[in-house]
This record gives structure tokens, C-alpha cells and sequence, in this order.
């Protein structure tokens, strides 16, 4: 009956409708547009100039900050909600089943507030979205309920009309509802007995927090450790997913992650059926792009199969863990000797296959230094995997599709190296020597560094932080300073500003070694030779058009910084993006955040701490030098140390980038004057 006055209601419209609406909005298939509830909040409040806006208030009266463009506009969430209803799930996410009844009961009101949840919250693709508290969906949600136990005695909420199974399971709270759970498919279908795969131990959807998290597996505080709230998988998807990747050999989504499922009942089968489930909840949604372990039992299942079997026969235990292959699998056991970590069951991944044809490159890729990092470490089910560590020893989380196969580099550096800068962001020169110097190994590597940091569009790649190159280049520097203080004079030590009073911070400053590591943007191929001279001999590099009083604890002259060359809050869009002063090649200004770039006060506090640190202060791997002197390549060295300190302004890659300012500019014509001296 319903589908009936649905279809009558449709054509009522299009007979009242003048002939040039045949393709109205509301079509066939379309919800009523005033059954669907109102976000409740505008995009945009507040932005903080990193990308961050308002959402609602916390339970602490603050709110809670959500990404600017969230939530969407009314018409781009009513189209997402027609394709998900009319397709019966989230297109995105084809696991969760969206239904939209249309009665007024209040479960119906509630499983449309869900509906919205689930479209909001798989926007762009599986679990990503916007949150839920960019909207007001929760505080409805609740005002529903609330009215519904009032008007009856009992508490309860109302019961949803009987459903198939194959129907949604409906949730009374807004956030996203798991999948509900289905019976296996045919192991006829599978290339795996059912039997054979252990249960996940765990339930999706538990006390959701109304931000998209629910309780996973207790920490080792004894606290549930918050896991996505569509994990784990139902059985079915899990079956068919592990399925699928058992008969490739190797994870689908991920195809450097090998797979194997012995069928014997050996402690290391079990082990490696364990690992093969690890993987695939892992990767089920793309690399790395799944289920974190934490949302199952699997390591304390793994961790009791190998109790069992070293009770057994302690010798028999050794003797099968070292004779494991290493093409399989490999639950490792947690460093904890009282509480196994969520992340001890690990898959061992196969290295990155070769790169393709180098007669299609425009450089040689024996002369590519390695990222020395495999993406996809330790997924956390966030989209978020393990970096290089940082200071405290803990890995820096970074996108777990960073650093890009071998292959996807060599495609994206041959291209940038022929273009001479990079294509994404043609600001930012870029030079690929070939001889062995110093210098010259250290150019090739920020040539790596640009084409990974703007590998997808300017500014948008892979963090230094998913590679090694920061460590690779301080060793080549340590080399060459070892073996001889004058095989590089292409840089001028860092010369504290002459001051009338004693500083102790000038004794402090660290003398980088010779040579210059860019690891921002592209440094000069020449090495042209400067000998050592006063702060105060003068500078080529554009400086500030008012004139910067110094103080006392500076360590560089501020009349030798660079011009940023921008100022911040150009025509804002109220995203909290503006114009930056670099253009796009269809003349359009790159958007940036509207707080960049900083002012320059701020900026040259900013210089003069990395500069006295040696490294940027927010992101110690990079490091930072701030050469002396006149020549093209001190003039050069001191723009990386502004990029390098524009880039980390509030943290490891977070401050703001090149487009802000005329930096890249600025190189691009020391970069032409270099190679017009040649």
C-alpha cells in the first residue's frame, strides 16, 4: 500500500508539473524531501585556518571540532540519501542496509534519522564522511525517544514492524548501526571451509559514542578500546572477503600482503588461519582500509593456541616457530607479558614489486633512493597506519596508503624531473642530478621528498614521516662531514648575528654539516663555491618591505629572511579556505588555509627555534639550516629553511603550505639563475 500512494503521490507532481519538469528532483525513486531531518548545523562556523570548524557542543560545553566542509549542503545529502535508499544500503558501504520508512511511528522516525547517519557517515566512501556531531541528529534522535516514553508507560521503544532477513537491523541512537549479522554463505561458494575460520569474538555496535566509535576489545587499563561501530564484519562479508583473498594468494585490496590458509589442525595453521582473518579485516575495504584487531578476539585467540601448544611440548613449540616459512604468515606474540596488545597479530607483507621499464623513465631508478617504509603497518581501522617513530619512540600515524609503491614513485619523480617541477604543484623546481656528490645525493632525495608530499595535487601526498629520507640524508650528511669539513663548501655554517651583548644561544647553535638537505622543496643542482662571511655582509634574498626590528634572542639577522610574500585571509569562502597568492594553471588562486601565511613576527620566532635547534621544532627529522652570505646557494638554503618552518608551524606537516607564499616562486628564479650561470 505504501508503494502505491508513493507511486500515486509521483504522478500527481508530474501531472501539476509543466512539461519542461519531467526531470524533477523528486522522481520515482526519490524520498519525500520533507520526511528527511535537518542536519540542524551550518558548515563552516568558526574555522581555525587547519581545516577544523565547530560542530556541536562536547559534554564539556566546548565544541567539538569536525571538518569544515561538514556537514554537506541540503541538496548534496538528499542525493546521497536517494541513491543509498534506492539501492537499499550505503552505495559507499555496501554492508550497512539503509531503510526509509515513511509512517510517522517512532521507530520509522528514528531508522530515517539512522538512514541520515549512515549516508552522513559514508559520504565519500566507506566511513568517510562527516560525523555525526556535525549535525544535530543525536539531540532528534533523543527528543523522539524521550516523547515516545512519555506518551507510554512502558520505556521500551516501539517495536519495528517484522522484517526479512535480509532487511535492516534498526537502531534506536543515530550512530552508524552495524551490518546485521547473516547466516554463512554456501561453502559451496567459498574457497574456504566456514568451519575452519574462527569467530570474530565480537559484536559491532556496541554503546556507540554518537561519533562514529563504539567498544572494541578492553586495553590494558581495563578500558574498551573505541573501534569504528561497523566493526567487525558480519560473518557473510567476512567469509566471502577472506574467500576472495585466500584464492588470490594474497589480500585483494592489498595485493603485497600475502595470504595463506592451511587446512590442518598444526599449531602454526591455526596461527596462519588466524593471521589470514587478521589480514583480510584489515584490508576490507582497501589497503588498510578495514577493521583494527582491536574489534576482535583474534589475539587472544592466537595467544591461547600457542599457550596450548608450549604446554604440550615446549621443544615442539620451538621447533615449528622456527621452522615457519617466510612466505607465511606469523602471529607474533605481544611484548606485554600480562596483557596481549590489540595489534599483536601482525601479517608479515611481501615487499613492493620492481618498478616497470625504466626505458619509459626519465631518470634511472638505481639512483632513486628507497622509502625504506611498506605502507599498511599496524592499520588502526581509521584509515591510519604506523610512520617512522617520533621522539618518544611511538610510531607517528600517517595514511595507510603511504608511501606509494615503488612503481606509482618512479611513474610520478620520472614525470616531475622532466616537467622540472612538480607537476601537482608547479610552484615548487625540481632538480635529479646524477653524479655521486654530496650535494648531489642529497637533491635527488628532496626530489623523492616533493614527489611524495605532492603526489595527488599541491600539497596533498604522503607525509616525510611514511619514509626514511630524513634519516637517509642526515647520514649522507654525517659521512661527508666525517670525512673531510671541506668536500661540500657549497653552504655556509649558520654564523650567529653580531650582537653587542654576550648570548649564550649563539655558542648553542648547532653548525649543520656541508651540503643542504631540501626536504620541503627543490634545492639548487650546482654547488657553487661561498666562503664563510659575516651575518652582516648583505643578502640577495627578498626581505621584508617593513622592516623587522631584531631582538635579542633572535640567532639569524631578520633583515636575511625571506618575504613570504602573501598575507592571510584572502577572499575567504567561509570553509575556511582563501586565496593563496600562487595560481592554478587555469589562473585561479590555490586555495589555503585562511590563517596562512602566519605573521611575520610569528614566522621568524618560528625560524629562529629550528634554526637554533638544528631540526624543525615540530617535526625533528627535518632538518633545518640557515647558511650566511651572499651566494645563490645560501639564498637558496635559507628559502628551504623558510618552507621547512612554514610547512611545521604547528606540528609534523601541519602549518601551511608553499601556495601561501611566493617561497616556491622565489626558488624557481634562484633555480633559473643557477642553471643560466652553468
Amino acid at each position: 500500500m505504501k508503494a502505491v500512494h508513493i507511486l500515486f503521490s509521483t504522478l500527481f507532481v508530474s501531472v501539476l508539473s509543466r512539461p519542461t519538469l519531467v526531470s524533477h528532483k523528486w522522481e520515482k525513486r526519490d524520498v519525500d524531501p520533507n520526511l528527511v531531518p535537518e542536519l540542524g548545523l551550518q558548515a563552516g562556523l568558526n574555522p581555525t585556518g587547519t581545516g577544523d570548524c565547530d560542530g556541536i557542543p562536547g559534554a564539556n560545553g566546548v565544541p567539538i571540532k569536525i571538518p569544515c566542509s561538514c556537514p554537506p549542503n541540503r541538496t548534496v545529502f538528499l542525493q546521497a540519501l536517494n541513491a543509498n535508499v534506492a539501492a537499499g544500503h550505503a552505495i559507499h558501504n555496501p554492508g550497512v542496509k539503509i531503510s526509509f520508512p515513511t509512517d510517522n511511528s517512532t521507530q520509522s522516525q528514528q531508522d530515517r534519522i539512522t538512514a541520515a547517519a549512515i549516508t552522513l557517515q559514508n559520504l565519500n566512501g566507506p566511513g568517510q564522511g562527516c560525523p555525526i556531531v556535525s549535525t544535530t541528529l543525536t539531540a532528534q534522535s533523543q527528543a523522539i525517544q524521550a516523547a515516545a516514553n512519555k506518551a507510554s508507560s512502558t520505556p521500551s521503544q516501539p517495536q519495528p514492524a517484522p522484517q526479512s532477513s535480509s532487511s535492516s537491523s534498526s537502531s534506536a541512537t543515530p550512530a552508524k548501526p552495524s551490518a546485521p549479522l547473516s547466516a554463512p554463505a554456501p561453502s559451496s561458494t567459498l574457497a574456504i571451509d566456514p568451519a575452519l575460520v574462527p569467530d570474530l569474538g565480537l559484536q559491532s555496535g556496541l554503546n556507540p559514542t554518537g561519533t562514529g566509535d563504539c567498544d572494541g576489545i578492553p586495553g590494558s587499563n581495563g578500558v574498551p578500546i573505541k573501534i569504528p561501530c561497523q566493526c567487525p564484519p558480519n560473518r557473510t562479508t567476512l567469509l566471502n572477503s577472506l574467500s576472495a583473498n585466500v584464492a588470490a594468494g594474497f589480500a585483494v585490496n592489498n595485493p603485497g600482503v600475502k595470504v595463506t590458509f592451511p587446512t590442518d589442525n598444526s599449531t602454526n595453521s591455526q596461527l596462519a588461519r588466524i593471521t589470514a582473518l587478521a589480514i583480510t579485516i584489515q584490508n576490507l575495504n582497501g589497503p588498510g582500509k578495514g577493521c583494527p584487531i582491536a574489534s576482535t578476539t583474534l589475539t587472544a585467540q592466537a595467544n591461547a593456541i600457542q599457550a596450548a601448544a608450549a604446554a604440550s611440548s615446549a621443544s615442539a613449540a620451538a621447533s615449528s616457530t622456527s621452522s615457519t616459512s617466510p612466505s607465511t604468515p606469523v602471529v607474533v606474540k605481544s611484548s606485554s607479558s600480562s596483557v596481549a596488545s590489540p595489534t599483536s597479530v601482525v601479517p608479515q607483507s611481501a615487499p613492493t614489486s620492481s618498478s616497470s621499464s625504466n626505458s619509459n623513465l626519465a631518470i634511472d631508478p638505481a639512483l632513486v633512493p628507497d622509502l625504506g617504509l611498506q605502507s599498511g603497518l599496524n592499520p588502526t581501522g581509521t584509515g591510519d597506519c604506523d610512520g617512522i617513530p617520533g621522539s618518544n619512540g611511538v610510531p607517528i600515524k600517517i595514511p595507510c596508503q603511504c608511501p606509494p609503491d615503488r612503481t606509482t614513485l618512479l611513474n610520478a619523480l620520472s614525470a616531475n624531473v622532466a616537467a622540472g617541477h612538480a607537476v601537482n604543484n608547479s610552484g615548487v623546481a625540481i632538480s635529479f642530478p646524477t653524479d655521486n656528490s654530496t650535494q648531489s645525493q642529497l637533491n635527488r632525495i628532496t626530489a623523492v621528498v616533493i614527489t611524495l608530499q605532492n603526489l595527488n595535487g599541491p600539497g596533498k601526498g604522503c607525509p616525510l614521516v611514511s619514509t626514511t629520507l630524513a634519516a637517509q640524508a642526515q647520514a649522507i650528511q654525517n659521512a661527508a662531514s666525517a670525512s673531510s669539513s671541506l668536500t661540500q663548501p657549497s653552504s655556509t655554517p649558520v654564523v650567529p648575528r653580531a650582537k653587542t651583548t654576550t648570548s649564550s644561544s649563539a655558542a648553542s647553535t648547532p653548525t649543520p654539516t656541508s651540503g643542504s638537505t631540501d626536504l620541503a622543496s627543490a634545492p639548487a643542482s650546482g654547488t657553487s663555491s661561498s666562503s664563510s662571511q659575516s651575518v652582516n655582509n648583505g643578502n640577495a634574498a627578498p626581505s621584508s618591505s617593513s622592516s623587522t626590528s631584531s631582538n635579542d634572542s633572535d640567532i639569524i639577522d631578520p633583515n636575511s629572511i625571506p618575504d613570504l610574500g602573501g598575507v592571510a585571509g584572502v577572499n575567504p569562502t567561509g570553509t575556511g579556505e582563501c586565496d593563496g597568492v600562487v595560481k592554478q594553471s587555469n589562473g585561479q588562486p590555490i586555495k589555503v588555509p585562511c590563517s596562512c601565511p602566519p605573521d611575520r613576527d610569528t614566522f621568524i620566532a618560528a625560524l629562529n627555534a629550528n634554526v637554533a635547534a638544528g631540526h624543525a621544532t615540530n617535526n625533528p627529522p627535518v632538518p633545518v639550516f640557515y647558511p650566511v652570505g651572499n651566494s645563490t646557494n645560501a639564498q637558496f638554503d635559507r628559502l628551504e629553511a623558510a618552507i621547512i618552518t612554514l610547512q611545521n608551524m604547528n606540528g609534523p606537516g601541519q602549518g601551511c603550505p608553499v601556495a601561501s607564499t611566493t617561497l616556491g616562486q622565489q626558488q624557481v628564479a634562484l633555480l633559473n639563475e643557477i642553471n643560466n650561470s652553468r
